[in-house]
């Protein structure tokens, strides 16, 4: 009788089993949409062409290419849900009567997409190449110790002359990311179109000409210039970096041999999950700027049944001063990119999950588009740190 019992259960949880992925397999619904595509204004004769649209959808992670861009316009049935659309391809136009050609693409974040049919207009942007430095790599996670201890002050960013010319890199800033990309929230004013919002400003000091660099070349920019692997074996030499960031009024190291960068607004901290995204930029007089672009802003803070209205200030950074960007997040955990997407339309990441431990001891590592024939490498920039670079990779001062 007991080994009767028992069949009969095993056979009740089967049929129950099957029924719920039966009724699982009803519930999808499905939406036409349609995608309403326009282009930024002076552009003449525009031609189109080699158009990808991936559509992914945030709970499932499933991503759905689509390729019939026809008339500017994108159609699609896809699962209810919601969606973060991305779109490139090659576009040939005029601008008063001169004749160009690049990457156009588009980037819509977080679309609910639900009903018969529904329709989304964007519009697109042509991605603009860099004649400047770009972000070559983010060590960001840091180390830990042989007795697995959390090892602090030896992350670092390397920032890379991907031109074919001398460039100077005084004046140049680091920015660190007001909002998080794991945190979406409805700031107002929103300025993510037009502007970066900081929460703090590293800069490298410099009448215009004292730190050249040269194709190829790079600088460091340490949390703290020492040699690490003297307290920690796991960790990194940083005291030859080119610069270290140093707080008089924090329990912080300053090593005299290497020179420190200024810091003339916030606290630049390395998020060592990779909730803050990082940019470089060319911000002029720095006091003049600090006088002239501050945001004040507002969010609702919502916690259960409360709600709490917020007030905040940073400054605003114009996408016209930025060089270059990367966004990163916890692949888990990520909700939106915090700049334009004319800048970055992409992120990358170390940490599958949030917290999980195996981020130590690895950067994210921009990959080599080609190599020159005197061996210079040529990084890839495409303003899509999803596509440009390698998560989880080796630290290059490790290797």
């Amino acid at each position: 009788m007991k080994n009767n019992f028992i069949i009969f259960c095993s056979l009740i949880v089967t049929i129950f089993s099957v029924l719920s992925c039966t009724d699982d397999n009803k519930t999808v619904n499905t939406t036409e949409f349609t995608l309403n595509t326009t282009l930024p204004e002076g552009f003449e004769e525009p031609s189109i062409s080699n158009m990808v649209v991936k559509f992914t959808n945030v709970n499932t992670g499933r991503v759905t290419n689509n390729t019939t861009f026809e008339n500017n316009q994108i159609h699609v049935t896809l699962p209810e849900g919601m969606y973060h659309i991305s779109m490139e391809g090659f576009i040939q136009y005029k601008r008063e009567g001169e004749s160009h050609e690049g990457l156009i693409r588009g980037y819509e974040e977080s679309v609910n997409i639900s009903g018969t049919t529904a329709s989304l207009a964007t519009e697109l942007f042509i991605s603009q190449t860099s004649s400047d430095f770009i972000i070559a790599e983010i060590f960001y996670t840091g180390t830990v110790t042989e007795e697995g201890q959390q090892y602090n002050g030896d992350k670092y960013i390397k920032i890379y002359n991907n031109t074919d010319k001398v460039l100077y890199a005084d004046g140049l800033s680091i920015l660190g990311s007001a909002f998080q990309t794991v945190d979406k929230q409805d700031y107002t004013p929103d300025i993510m179109k037009e502007a970066m919002a900081v929460s703090a400003i590293l800069t490298i000091p410099g009448n215009g000409t004292e730190h050249p660099v040269n194709p190829g070349e790079y600088i460091i920019i340490a949390d703290n210039g020492i040699n690490h692997q003297a307290q920690n074996s796991n960790s990194i030499d940083l005291s030859k970096a080119d610069f270290e960031i140093f707080y008089e009024d924090s329990d912080d190291i300053d090593n005299h041999e290497v020179p420190n960068i200024l810091t003339p607004y916030g606290k630049f901290v390395f998020h060592n999950r990779g909730f803050n995204s990082y940019a470089i930029a060319r911000l002029g007089d720095i006091e003049k700027f600090l006088q002239d672009y501050t945001y004040d802003y507002e969010w609702m803070f919502v916690f259960e049944e409360y709600q709490i209205p917020c007030e905040e200030s940073c400054y605003k950074v114009p996408n016209e001063m930025i060089v270059d960007a990367v966004n990163l997040s916890v692949k888990s955990e990520f909700q939106w990119i915090v700049t334009s997407p004319t800048i970055d339309m992409g992120w990358t990441y170390c940490g599958v999950i949030d917290g999980d431990e195996n981020r130590y001891g690895k950067s994210v590592l921009r990959k080599t588009f080609t190599t020159t024939e005197d061996g210079r490498e040529i990084l890839q920039d495409t303003n899509n740190s999803t596509e440009d670079f390698t998560p989880e990779a080796t630290p290059s001062l490790k290797k």
